[in-house]
């Protein structure tokens, strides 16, 4: 569920009206791990992951997130430092405000509550993440991680079927060799999927559906 969602549009518009206007561009860094945790983002168009890398340089995605969602509010909550990098997949633009400034808003429209759900929120799609990692095979992974990313695009975006990452990002991502995503996509364009261009785009949206076990909008 969307931040935007959850609280009243009264609140959602002052978030985005005490916030300073950012853009970024693709690959660019909205949020760094380490970093201290002084403020929150408000995602108002584009894409984005966020991921964290361990001692030893491996990456683990973490979660997507898109238009209406806020990032960075978990370590603010506690004054702490960013356990996560949070990246532009795609242009995007967001409206950045201090922790105390986020907090005040949601408790001047009585919205706390809301946060609290949207956190817990996105600490249960980690678990599910985790669980979908030790036991769906690569190919259903590889499906779920592109429906995913497109069911993030916002209504008036201008190219909703396009997956705004590479295949060796999305290797990264899951934790999989170059080699097999490169096979697996070649799959997926030979069943019809995805389209054969350069770009990678969904095709039969239904269908990548079904393989990934995703029957409704997630």
């Amino acid at each position: 569920m969307k931040f935007r969602d959850l609280v009243p549009p009264r609140a959602w518009q002052e978030l985005i009206l005490s916030g300073v206007h950012r853009t970024y561009s693709t690959g660019e860094t909205v949020l760094l791990q380490g970093a201290p945790a002084t403020s929150v983002r408000v995602l108002t168009s584009g894409r984005v992951e966020v991921g964290c890398s361990d001692e030893e340089g491996e990456y683990c995605l973490l979660a997507l997130r898109g238009v209406g969602d806020v990032i960075g509010e978990m370590a603010a909550q506690i004054d702490g430092v960013r356990s996560a990098t949070v990246t532009a997949l795609e242009p995007c633009t967001a409206y950045s405000l201090s922790s105390g400034t986020f907090h005040a808003v949601l408790a001047r429209h009585g919205a706390r509550e809301q946060l609290g759900r949207y956190i817990t929120g996105k600490l249960q799609e980690s678990g599910v993440s985790a669980i979908e990692t030790v036991r769906l095979p690569p190919l259903q992974r590889l499906a779920r991680l592109i429906v995913r990313l497109v069911d993030l695009a916002d209504p008036g975006h201008p190219q909703p079927l396009r997956v705004p990452m590479s295949q060796v990002r999305m290797a990264e991502a899951l934790g999989l060799s170059r080699s097999l995503i490169a096979q697996l996509v070649s799959e997926l364009r030979s069943g019809g999927l995805l389209d054969t261009g350069r770009d990678l785009r969904v095709k039969n949206p239904d269908e990548i559906r079904v393989l990934a076990g995703l029957n409704q909008r997630v």
